[in-house]
């Protein structure tokens, strides 16, 4: 009689991190889905998984090891990404005294971001048999959770399901321009768990540039399925939603990484000062192209084009606050800040079609960032990020299978110099950044390890790694 199979307790943890970290952009977003986003058992539900994998990672495999938890962690990146970090969770706390929003959901804020970086300390800075390939290919499936999380919103479109939130005052046909210039007649669409029209179609740019990147090297033709099914729904996604950015951006990405890498490559450091160039490019360039017949067809009114679809107001109000130096704008107002400063009353009259046109966001991310957390936190915002970029060239360019990692980090710099991307406006992509942030702390070459294994039996797992490494490629 054979014996009994043996739970293999580490590959099921494993498996369990992975398909937890595959639906982990769709997680966040359930309570919007179910329209319960106040509910605290909903949210408590929705975030189980991620604790499940924190505490077997980072409690339950050391006391079963007998051994304390090892983490790789980079002292350049890790300190300014905690730091950031903290800034973001004490804005809610400082939204909630200012009376921006209720303590219940500052609360529930501060619960969900910290629950999503320790769940990225738990699957990438975990040291696990000194393998940081396997930390590569955990990052890669941020990929692929964003594609699962379009997919799905695509596949809940087809299948009747609406989206419970009200965004307009009125109901009206919203033609989707981009669709009208090949002749299509189509209404925009509001995706199931979407925050809002135009800012779902940015999430699907950024699951379309890495599913494009990710195409272009992958050799299984399974995988090679996959990645074209999430590509077409993400398209679809983008030009359903008429998000005209967010074309822009996929294009200049994808195109950058296929034709000019080297050169991102080499100015990898500098691209975040994107944020701040390209709204000033924008702005000096749109009233010379709002004329041209192509830019004609797809704006959506006469003005739209000439004014980035009242952004220059918005942009106006944010640099006249920002100028002011005073405490609010060294240290912000936490989040909300646009309304705790009573900035957005400034620009609410170009937004009355909008249920909350005072909850209107600066559409920079570092204009909001220095509403929310100050300009000292949005200093830190752009360090962290050039620190991002910097980590990322080695494996994101040179190294074929995590090209779609920068590609993605790439396109979020370019989003966010029109949106308010990656904050947590947008939930979706601030998560999707903060295991990009926590994640580069591991690949970094500068990494440390706490509580390091003695010298002599880290040489050995090492050297491996690397041969495997180079068999990779």
């Amino acid at each position: 009689m054979a014996a009994p199979r043996r739970l293999d307790i580490k590959g099921a943890g494993q498996l369990a991190m992975k398909i937890v970290l595959l639906s982990s952009v769709m997680l966040i977003r359930l309570p919007t889905l179910l329209n319960r986003t106040e509910d605290p058992v909903i949210w408590i539900v929705c975030l189980a998984p991620f604790w499940v994998v924190i505490l077997h990672r980072l409690v339950l495999e050391p006391l079963r090891a007998k051994s304390p938890v090892h983490l790789t962690f980079a002292i350049r990146e890790g300190i300014p990404a905690l730091a950031f970090i903290g800034l973001t969770l004490a804005s809610f706390l400082r939204a909630a005294h200012s009376g921006a929003i209720g303590l219940l959901e500052a609360l529930g804020h501060v619960l969900l971001w910290t629950t999503i970086a320790l769940f990225a300390v738990a699957v990438f800075l975990r040291r696990a048999d000194g393998a940081q390939s396997q930390s590569s290919e955990l990052r890669g499936l941020l990929v692929h959770a964003l594609g699962v999380y379009i997919l799905a919103n695509v596949v809940l479109h087809f299948a009747g399901r609406g989206s419970p939130k009200q965004i307009y005052t009125e109901d009206i046909y919203r033609p989707a321009t981009i669709l009208a210039v090949a002749g299509i007649d189509a209404e925009r669409v509001l995706f199931p768990t979407a925050a809002g029209i135009a800012s779902f179609g940015t999430v699907a740019g950024a699951s379309l540039v890495g599913a494009l990147l990710a195409l272009e090297h992958s050799a299984r033709s399974r995988h090679r399925t996959w990645l074209a099914l999430i590509a077409a729904a993400s398209a679809y996604a983008v030009l359903a939603s008429d998000s005209r950015s967010a074309a822009l951006y996929t294009l200049v990405s994808v195109g950058g990484l296929l034709l000019i890498p080297r050169a991102l490559r080499a100015i990898a450091g500098i691209l975040p000062l994107l944020v701040g160039l390209v709204p000033m490019l924008l702005v000096g360039i749109a009233p010379w192209i709002s004329g041209l017949e192509l830019i004609r067809m797809i704006s959506r009114s006469g003005a739209d084009i000439a004014t980035l679809n009242s952004r220059i107001y918005i942009w106006d109000a944010g640099l006249a606050e920002a100028g002011k130096l005073d405490s609010g704008a060294l240290f912000g107002y936490g989040s909300e800040g646009p309304y705790s400063a009573r900035l957005s009353e400034l620009y609410r009259g170009h937004f009355q079609s909008y249920v909350e046109p005072t909850r209107i966001g600066l559409h920079n991310a570092l204009l909001q960032y220095a509403l929310d957390i100050g300009i000292l936190g949005a200093i830190i915002f752009f360090f962290c990020f050039c620190l991002l970029m910097r980590s990322m060239k080695c494996g994101g360019v040179r190294v074929r299978g995590e090209r779609s990692l920068f590609g993605l980090a790439l396109y979020l710099l370019l989003a966010g110099a029109t949106d308010s991307v990656p904050t947590p406006y947008s939930q979706e992509l601030f998560a999707v950044f903060v295991l990009l942030l926590i994640g580069a702390s591991a690949v970094s070459h500068a990494s440390v390890q706490l509580k390091p294994e003695a010298k002599t039996a880290e040489k050995t797992p090492n050297r491996v790694n690397m041969a495997g490494q180079k068999l990779m490629r």
